[in-house]
Parts: C-alpha cells; sequence; structure tokens
C-alpha cells in the first residue's frame, strides 16, 4: 500500500508552479487564436443541471426532472421526459446507445433502454444521489449523502461499500470526489481530504467484496473518469526531486485497469481541469483530449462562460452554468493560444472547489461567488498583514465586514424565490447576494406542509479588502 504525500510534498507542488509552466511550453507551440464565434444561450423549458453526448447526440438533465436531447448540435432540443414541480436530475448518461440513466434528488434513479424516449422511474432512499456510475443495466456505484453504495440490481437495491469497515485509513477523507464502475467486478472512489488535501483510491476487482486502497505517490490526485474500460486519473505529480534544486510539478494523467497499478497517459501542454469522458479544460478558450497517443485540442469562446459541466457534439461544445449555453468548437493540432486576460474558468484549478458547498440542508447547487465592488463604497477594517522579512502585524485598510440574514423560498422543484436580504451593507452587496441565492438549487420539499413552498433562512458573510494599489475591493462571502 502506497502512503499519502506529506506536508512537504504538498509544499513542492506551490512551489514548483512557475517550473510547472515551463516544461510544459516545451511540450506543445500553442496556435493563434482562431476566430470564434460566441456563447449562444440556449432556451429549455427548465433549468439544465448536468449535459453528456451518445452517438454524438447532445443530452440534458436538471429541474422538473427534465430530459431533453439535440441531434443537431445544440440548434434544437425535443424534451423526452419532465414532470412538474418533479425532482432534480443532477446526471444524465449513456452506457452504450439505447441504455441510459438519469439521477438526482431524494433518491431518483431513472432509466431508459430504448434510446430516451421512455424512462422508468425508481425510488431508493431519500438522499440526493450526488454521483453516480454504472458499467451496464446491473452493476453501478453511488454517492448517496456522505456514503458510497454499490448495487448488483440496476439501482434496485444499494449496499455501503465494504471499504468504509475494512480500510481505515480512509477515515481522514471527508469528500468523495468521484465514483467510477467498469464491469460487474472492476469499480473505483477517488477519496480528497480537501482540496490541498491528500488523496485515496479506493477499488475492487471482486464486485465489491473487498477493496485496495491506492495513493499515487508524490501526487495529487482530484479526478476519477471510466473511460473505455479503464479508469484515468487526473491531477498533478512531483517529478525530478531528486535533483539538485529539488523537483518540480507537472499535469499527470494516469490510466489503470484495476486501480491498483497506474501507467502514464499523455502529458498536456499545462495545468487542466474539469476531466469527462471527452477531455479536459485547459485553460478558458481550450479542451484538450489525453485518452489517446497525443494531445487532441478544441478551441471554443473563450469570455468565461466554459464550466466544469461540458460536452461536446457535431461541432459544438454546450456547458452548464447559471446557463445552459454552447458555442462552435474547432479542432486543432495544438493548443490555442492563453487569453491575454487570463480570465479564470471556475473550477480551472481544481474541480473540487466547484462542488457545491453545503450553505443550508438540502443544498443541491449552492455557490457563493467573490465579487468586485468599488473602494468609494468602503469603510476601514482591521487586518492582519504578513510582513516581507516575516512576522505580521495589525493594520487599517479599506474594507467591509458584515453579517447579513437572507430569507428565501425553496419551490417545489428545488429553484429559488422570495429573496430577502438584510443587514447589507449597501445595495451592491445586497445584488450580489441576491444573485448567487437567485441561483441555489436545493433538494425539491416533500412535506405535506411544503404544498407552497418551504421558507429558509441562513447568515452570510461578507469580507470585502482592497489593498492601496487595487482599483477595486475584492468581496468574499461565506456561510455563517
Amino acid at each position: 500500500m502506497l502512503h499519502p504525500i506529506g506536508f512537504w510534498q504538498r509544499s513542492i507542488f506551490i512551489a514548483a508552479c512557475f517550473f510547472s509552466w515551463l516544461a510544459a511550453n516545451c511540450l506543445a507551440r500553442p496556435q493563434s487564436a482562431p476566430l470564434m464565434g460566441q456563447w449562444r444561450a440556449v432556451s429549455l423549458p427548465s433549468r439544465v443541471i448536468d449535459v453528456t453526448t451518445i452517438s454524438n447526440d447532445f443530452w440534458v438533465c436538471g429541474v422538473n426532472e427534465m430530459i431533453a436531447k439535440s441531434v443537431d448540435g445544440g440548434q434544437t432540443w425535443q424534451v423526452k421526459h419532465q414532470k412538474a414541480d418533479g425532482e432534480v436530475l443532477l446526471h444524465v448518461a449513456f452506457i452504450q446507445d439505447g441504455l441510459g440513466y438519469a439521477a438526482g434528488s431524494n433518491g431518483i434513479l431513472l432509466w431508459t433502454k430504448d434510446g430516451g424516449e421512455t424512462w422508468s422511474e425508481s425510488h431508493s432512499g431519500t438522499s440526493a444521489v450526488l454521483q453516480i456510475s454504472f458499467s451496464d443495466d446491473k452493476n453501478g456505484l453511488r454517492q448517496n449523502g456522505s456514503a458510497v453504495e454499490i448495487t448488483h440490481d440496476g439501482g434496485g437495491t444499494w449496499a455501503s461499500i465494504s471499504a468504509y469497515q475494512s480500510i481505515r485509513e480512509i477515515a481522514e477523507f471527508k469528500t468523495v470526489a468521484a465514483v467510477a464502475a467498469l464491469d460487474e467486478k472492476r469499480a473505483a472512489v477517488l477519496f480528497r481530504a480537501g482540496p490541498e488535501g491528500s488523496h485515496a483510491i479506493v477499488s475492487t476487482a471482486d464486485g465489491g467484496d473487498s477493496w485496495t486502497n491506492t495513493v499515487i505517490p508524490n501526487a495529487q490526485v482530484w479526478g476519477l473518469v471510466a473511460h473505455d474500460g479503464e479508469f484515468w486519473a487526473f491531477g498533478y505529480e512531483v517529478i525530478e526531486k531528486d535533483k539538485p534544486g529539488g523537483g518540480y510539478g507537472v499535469a499527470m494523467a494516469l490510466h489503470s485497469t484495476d486501480g491498483v497499478k497506474w501507467v502514464h497517459g499523455v502529458r498536456a501542454p499545462s495545468e487542466f481541469s474539469a476531466c469527462r469522458v471527452q477531455g479536459c479544460i485547459l485553460w478558458d478558450g481550450a479542451i484538450v483530449g489525453l485518452y489517446e497517443d497525443k494531445p487532441v485540442f478544441r478551441a471554443i469562446p473563450a469570455d468565461g462562460s466554459l464550466t466544469p459541466v461540458w460536452a461536446f457534439a457535431k461541432g459544438t461544445i454546450c456547458s452548464v452554468g447559471p446557463r445552459f449555453e454552447c458555442a462552435e468548437a474547432m479542432s486543432l493540432d495544438a493548443p490555442p493560444q492563453r487569453p491575454q486576460s487570463r480570465r479564470p474558468t471556475p473550477g480551472s484549478i481544481d474541480p473540487f472547489l466547484f462542488k457545491s458547498t453545503v450553505l443550508v440542508n438540502g443544498c443541491l447547487l449552492c455557490r457563493l461567488e467573490a465579487f468586485p465592488l468599488k473602494k468609494n463604497l468602503l469603510g476601514q477594517v482591521q487586518a492582519t498583514v504578513n510582513l516581507p522579512g516575516g512576522g505580521q502585524r495589525q493594520m487599517y485598510m479599506q474594507g467591509i465586514k458584515s453579517t447579513l440574514e437572507v430569507q428565501f423560498r425553496v419551490r417545489l422543484n428545488g429553484t429559488i424565490d422570495k429573496i430577502a436580504v438584510k443587514h447589507a451593507p449597501n445595495k451592491e452587496i445586497e445584488s450580489a447576494v441576491r444573485e448567487d441565492i437567485q441561483n441555489w438549487v436545493l433538494n425539491p420539499p416533500r412535506s405535506n406542509a411544503a404544498f407552497r413552498g418551504e421558507e429558509r433562512q441562513t447568515k452570510v458573510e461578507v469580507s470585502c479588502m482592497a489593498f492601496p494599489s487595487n482599483e477595486e475591493a475584492t468581496c468574499t462571502l461565506q456561510a455563517k
């Protein structure tokens, strides 16, 4: 059994970013940015939560149990399933032509065996299915709340994986980052200790009777995907750490048939993120495929619309955020140049950060985004500043620190309305908080008393800080 990387190794990751960039740029020379179109918003009856492709067709799922299909690259859509005030479908996937599934809030699981024309429904438990992976119509894994469960009857019954009882080391890993099922025998789970924490890949080769714990040395793994009969792991690794001057970090793609023995795949020319069965986000404006013997690149419009939830079909990429948008995607032999603004894609360094934060009970998608604020709206706050030569000192800076009270209603379909923000220092902060909460999605209320929705409340702490050299303050939000 391999052991988790230690503190000093994680420190190398941070210190080596610059050297990683230098090494990466030797691998592929970026092409000039091609002339691209713009992202266009797609109108569908309900909010989209997930997108996938099969046979070069798009499929999406979302609120009100909506499932829709596009056969023309996202130009037109046909709704195949929906239910007013139904569950929130968080995932949709196809195992092969004709055979697909979708899952989401309150334990819902839908199956189709006729190419998505009809969908049969079942429920198992009341917790939301946060992640799910089936290898066929019988065998799969799901993250249900904080537990990982396995099924061998298509989701009729589920059992907690025995790794929780047999592997003591995974007790330190508080987050399930990914689940992947390859067949009736092979499945794996990626556990994380946090955004900067260690990882463990727990795998089975006997249908879940026993599990093996593997930690890839000198590495930080944040992604796990089932692709073409293999597990694929994505992240960073430190190489050449024994040479004079120490090692440096590089992007990492590994593949394995059993989840224990891993082989390096092709190396990307830069750090990447948000890996799915079609590839990874290289940066805003570029997708890279790492499953072949050399990287495959696609250029897309770089305006911040790309999110970690994306799919590609018929020369088009579609991406899911607060809005569902699609754009032209152009195949290239080398990566397009980074945008000069270096606008970060949401979750671009670590998709762990893109996942929902549980701010109130029942959150499915609940994010609080940082936002800019004009300096003339700030007051004075006390801050602790790190000194160049070491040590710290207290000083007053332009800023705001305040706690807001937020009331809102969860509609019967899990979306939000009737938002009231109290004690905001100014209208700009009130507007930013309101916009975030307007985009939340929670487990749809199911009690008899909630026939008109469910009233909820929470507290949000806002902190805005601006150094003298900054033109604007950066405001961060955190639930209390």
